[in-house]
């Protein structure tokens, strides 16, 4: 996944993304045993909050990537 936002920011890319709300619990998995509410809004969230760091780090490396003298 991280190579291919850096291949999308790297050309421009400045959309939207979506991020999967289910990860805790496998809706279509008759065996996988539901979560409570609380479990899955963690997981939401922590799912968001990395997604957002390795998008400022991204945007970091291809910012000095950009600025870095040519060898």
């Amino acid at each position: 996944m991280r190579d291919i936002l850096k291949d999308a920011l790297a050309r421009g890319y400045d959309a939207g993304l979506s991020i999967e709300p289910h990860m805790v619990v496998v809706f279509h998995d008759t065996q996988s045993k539901a979560g409570s509410g609380d479990a899955m809004r963690k997981n939401y969230v922590e799912y968001g909050q990395r997604l957002e760091k390795m998008i400022g780090e991204i945007k970091q490396e291809l910012t000095t990537a950009a600025t870095a003298p040519c060898p």
